[in-house]
């Protein structure tokens, strides 16, 4: 559907009142203008090689670490927070690790629940990386799931470069 649609029309011409036609659209993605903020709740997220480097760039084929740090703000612990780390194009999510509840490393992000304390946690998971390119980072989301007024968005607008290391 074109982004700049306003009306979609549905025609069934074997269709009566009691088998009316219906649709669903599904959108993911992430906001394209966003900005740093950290309401009770501080989160940051960086990449290292297997030496422990921080990096920006890999090869193709490259396994690297991804490091989530969180931690409370508040002083005192908040319970049941999401992480949502939306990974850039071409990274495939493997296990999380960390002191958190449970964790879900899907397609396009990693969800990670936790209740966050304010000593902090570091949470981690390694990311195979798949193409090359240059990929836009989205921002990372925490956000306690029962009071949406406590969260943080880390980092936005950064870029990761992805190399073909054959050259090709």
């Amino acid at each position: 559907i074109p982004t700049n649609t306003k009306q979609i029309s549905i025609r069934c011409d074997k269709c009566d009142r009691k088998n009316q036609p219906f649709y669903t659209t599904i959108a993911s993605g992430f906001p394209r203008s966003t900005s740093t903020a950290s309401n009770g709740i501080e989160i940051t997220r960086e990449y290292y090689d297997n030496d422990g480097n921080r990096i920006t760039t890999a090869n193709v084929g490259d396994t690297i670490t991804v490091k989530i740090n969180v931690r409370s703000r508040r002083g005192d612990i908040i319970p049941n927070v999401v992480i949502t780390d939306l990974v850039p194009g071409g990274f495939i999510a493997g296990e999380v690790t960390g002191d958190i509840s449970f964790a879900e490393s899907r397609e396009d992000r990693v969800l990670v629940f936790l209740d966050v304390t304010r000593d902090g946690q570091t949470i981690t998971y390694n990311a195979q990386i798949g193409a090359a390119g240059s990929f836009q980072i989205p921002p990372i989301h925490a956000e306690s799931m029962y009071n949406p007024q406590i969260n943080a968005t880390g980092s936005v607008g950064k870029t990761f470069t992805v190399s073909n290391a054959f050259g090709e």
